[in-house]
């Protein structure tokens, strides 16, 4: 048998073993490089500054239309009271209907735009979208409960309800949760609505700072007026009014008085000329303003009667005095604001705030 040389290079191929070729392997990110992943149809919520920008404006779309088609739905019954329009729409039945058909309108607007556009006219201009918790449209019966019982109680609860929004995980509402609904976005948001949201959030706040203020102030200057002495006047005694009992009134509470003083300066005047009639004498009781003669043919057809409030008075005050020959006509009513009476005296032909609680007699 021949003996194979080793140096030749069929013996050299046989004894090197054949390499074995490794695979390609990429080097691994570390772990803390490694973004999450982001489903791309995942939904991305709308937050609070943006559906309360959406809300302020709803609620402008929603109520001048409610409050002018209530109104000329109502129109008929106003002119059929017998009384002005502006007393007869706060008067009861009509104040009831109104209001009610304003809300019932109001309530429609919200629903019947969620339920078939899947949002208001507000959510549209702020591209927002409502729809259930399982990414599915809105349902007629998830819209009622969001839109009317939701969002009372979401209201009642010192609008806890709505702030909840802000603090959610998921940007939900109280009224979200109730019926099961999200609030998302449906495209991204631009600096122009950025800047509608910041205008719709701020206009609000300042618009209640100015009503504040605007209510405020001439309740401070007219309790600081009425809180110092004025100065003396011919033939007129100035009282300084004393300090509310019930701390300040309300602005109705202010309105009524002032009702009050125009309603004896009525009554005071009709005395005067009573009085040059019927040959200087009162008359015992003020029914008698209502007779006609032939000296006064226009009598008052009626006697003007104290405005409502929560503590209904009787009717104005009239007393008739004689002394030393003269007669004196007395006129009084008692004010809200101070409890005090305000007087009107024929021997001085003036009004003045009597310091005094007690009815106002013959001097």
């Amino acid at each position: 048998m021949p003996i194979q040389d080793q140096n030749s290079p069929s013996a050299q191929n046989q004894s090197i073993p054949p390499v074995a070729r490794q695979p390609n392997i990429l080097p691994q990110q570390p772990a803390a490089t490694q973004q999450p992943t982001i489903p791309q149809n995942a939904p991305i919520y709308a937050g609070f500054l943006l559906r309360n920008a959406a809300l302020f404006l709803d609620t402008w779309i929603a109520s001048i239309p409610s409050v002018l088609i209530s109104a000329l739905l109502t129109l008929p019954l106003a002119l059929t009271s017998g009384e002005p329009l502006s007393q007869a729409f706060g008067k009861p039945p009509i104040s009831i209907i109104f209001n009610s058909l304003a809300v019932i309108l109001m309530w429609s607007y919200f629903v019947l735009t969620t339920y078939k556009f899947g949002g208001t006219l507000g959510k549209k201009v702020f591209k927002l979208q409502v729809i259930s918790e399982n990414g599915a449209p809105i349902t007629l019966s998830k819209t009622i409960i969001r839109e009317i019982p939701g969002k009372i109680i979401s209201g009642l609860i010192l609008a806890i309800g709505y702030l909840m929004v802000a603090f959610s995980k998921e940007k939900q509402g109280l009224h979200d949760h109730l019926a099961g609904t999200h609030v998302i976005r449906t495209e991204p948001i631009t600096g122009r609505t950025k800047l509608a949201v910041f205008v719709l959030t701020i206009f609000p706040i300042l618009f209640l700072i100015i009503l504040v203020l605007l209510v405020a102030f001439p309740l401070f200057f007219a309790f600081k007026t009425k809180t110092s002495l004025p100065a003396n006047k011919p033939g007129l005694t100035q009282y300084a009014s004393p300090v509310p009992k019930k701390g300040l009134v309300s602005t109705a509470a202010l309105s009524r008085d002032q009702q009050r003083k125009s309603d004896l300066s009525l009554l005071a005047t009709e005395l005067l000329t009573y009085k040059m009639l019927h040959s200087e004498s009162y008359p015992n009781d003020l029914s008698a303003l209502l007779v006609a003669s032939p000296e006064n043919p226009n009598p008052l057809k009626i006697l003007p009667l104290p405005p409502n409030n929560s503590e209904p008075q009787a009717n104005y005050g009239y007393t008739k005095c004689s002394a030393n020959e003269k007669e004196e006509a007395i006129l009084y009513t008692q004010l809200e604001e101070t409890g005090y009476y305000y007087v009107w005296r024929s021997a001085a032909n003036a009004t003045s705030d009597s310091a005094s609680l007690d009815q106002p007699a013959c001097s």
